[in-house]
């Protein structure tokens, strides 16, 4: 079967465009008419200095040009390794005959048209960059690699269309510049009013990160004309607004929900914006399993009344640093997320909303959320952190006071530092504390002298002495019975010794080790009871 290649505006409208002039070397292709892609005859070859009719027809190393209004067949399967640029029309094929390997480029210099539907390896590269009045269409049934968007032509807004209600680009997503080399602002938008199917909602998948590099760029979800419907955004990377303006939705357009599974940074002078004259909401899910890294050099902003809604999920841990989470956003940590801040204020002063329109603004933090103390100098957890939470983790060597008293339902985590807790804190049935490094300003220990010897959380002390030789002793408290097992190993990992297996009623023991049989050296002893481990680190010397 042959495919067809047709090639619909002059190179020279191409040039007037503002497309890239490319350097030639040597062997590199052009097309020379109308016919079949093997013939040779039908191509033209960089000898170094000029170009003269080619021995052979390409077979996709180099760079290969579609020019003029040449149509080329294809009647064999291509695979292209270096660069495809089309500089008119629309690009036919099949995916039985046309592939993109690992690296390879096609460049969509162009106003319109079709993306090829092609074979995209997970690395291969479209650059569009012939854009002026419509961006190209991309086939729902194809998985894509990287996109590169960069036109300095462009004349109105434009968007990338597609054939049905989703697509997938394995890559990543890159955005140069879209307003005018005079500086006319237009909007790179994913989908608009002349969408050209559905009208309703689309779905894009962006396997790897979403970048924006250029001060002259504009790009949204959606624009103007795509009201009642939505576009939901999935990014599976990072996100890094360096610089331009970033929108969810834009115009009157419609709802846009923005999924993001990796950090999200906005750069010196960018801006996140949330612009629909409509109200239609646009919402940011962090949605990744462990640790999601946000920062703010630039402005997050809504043009009109309803703000931003911003949401941490289960399981997701949302880094703040020493920044802010600061614009028109109503923000909420789910239940099971987990807010990490280094700010001095903690949460009053890591999550501080506002809304320039005058529209209120909201901040939830669910019971059983966790949060992390993290900073260089001393903090306070703050008024916002809720009264109930799941894990408490300090690890600050400065030192962290808590604000207002809390009940921790898990474990509360001292990796650092002393924790303030003259307002106290209590520890839900059957949660504990992690002495990792840190330590409380207020120990919690033994009853009153009189009463009997039962500690109220589970604690290992350091054995003493240490170091020693040939044996020590490890005091530990149990505030209800438990389950206990004590294992020593050595740096590599290895178990040495099982000191202890067993069941004890609540209460204060001491665990004697006799390391006469080991060498010198350094051992972890491992206490677990129930679900509470503890691990002391103890040095033998002989």
């Amino acid at each position: 079967m042959k495919f067809l290649f047709t090639i619909a505006v002059c190179l020279c409208a191409l040039l007037v465009a503002g497309s890239v002039v490319y350097a030639q070397v040597t062997g590199d292709y052009q097309s020379n008419g109308t016919g079949n892609w093997s013939d040779h005859t039908k191509w033209l070859s960089y000898n170094g200095s000029s170009w003269v009719a080619a021995a052979t027809a390409p077979t996709g190393s180099g760079t290969i040009t579609l020019q003029g209004t040449d149509s080329l067949y294809l009647d064999v399967s291509v695979t292209i390794t270096g660069k495809l640029r089309t500089t008119g029309g629309k690009v036919g094929n099949s995916l039985l005959t046309l592939s993109f390997g690992p690296g390879s480029v096609y460049e969509h210099a162009i106003d319109a048209g079709s993306i090829p539907d092609a074979a995209w390896d997970s690395t291969s590269t479209i650059l569009i960059s012939g854009t002026v009045t419509a961006g190209p269409q991309f086939s729902s049934g194809t998985q894509y690699g990287n996109v590169d968007f960069e036109s300095h032509g462009l004349t109105q807004n434009v968007q990338l269309n597609m054939t049905g209600t989703s697509v997938t680009f394995r890559g990543h997503l890159w955005v140069g510049a879209t307003t005018s080399a005079a500086g006319v602002a237009q909007q790179l938008r994913l989908s608009g009013s002349s969408a050209t199917y559905p009208s309703l909602y689309r779905t894009y998948y962006i396997g790897g990160d979403l970048i924006m590099d250029s001060t002259r760029s504009i790009f949204t979800f959606c624009g103007s004309g795509t009201a009642y419907t939505g576009d939901s955004v999935y990014v599976g990377g990072n996100i890094h607004i360096n610089a331009g303006v970033f929108s969810i939705n834009r115009g009157s357009g419609a709802s846009g929900w923005l999924f993001c599974n990796g950090d999200f940074s906005i750069g010196a002078g960018a801006q996140v914006t949330k612009h629909s004259s409509s109200n239609y909401p646009a919402m940011i899910f962090f949605t990744k399993s462990g640790r999601q890294t946000f920062t703010n050099q630039g402005s997050i902003s809504t043009g009109f009344a309803k703000p931003f809604d911003v949401f941490v999920e289960s399981g997701s841990i949302f880094n703040t640093g020493s920044g802010q989470l600061t614009g028109g956003m109503n923000f909420t940590l789910k239940q099971g997320a987990t807010l990490e801040t280094a700010r001095d204020g903690g949460v009053d002063s890591a999550i501080v909303p506002n809304n320039g329109s005058g529209t209120g603004v909201t901040k939830t933090f669910e019971p059983n959320s966790s949060f992390i103390f993290d900073g260089s100098t001393p903090q306070r957890t703050g008024t916002l952190m809720p009264t109930t939470v799941w894990d408490l983790i300090i690890n600050n060597t400065a030192g962290v006071t808590l604000t207002q008293a809390t009940t921790v339902t898990d474990t509360l985590y001292l990796k650092a530092g002393v924790f303030d807790n003259t307002i106290p804190f209590t520890l839900a049935s059957g949660a504990g504390i992690a002495y990792e490094g840190g330590s409380l300003l207020i120990p919690l220990g033994v009853k009153p002298e009189g009463g009997s010897a039962i500690p109220k959380v589970f604690f290992v002390d350091q054995n003493y002495p240490n170091p020693f030789n040939p044996s020590t002793t490890v005091r530990f408290g149990l505030p209800t019975r438990s389950s206990v097992s004590a294992r020593v190993y050595n740096l590599l990992g290895q178990e040495v010794a099982t000191v202890f297996e067993g069941t004890r009623p609540a209460g204060i023991y001491n665990l004697e080790f006799d390391a006469s049989a080991l060498p010198s050296g350094i051992y972890l002893c491992r206490i677990q009871a129930g679900r509470n481990v503890q691990v002391k680190r103890m040095l033998l010397v002989r």
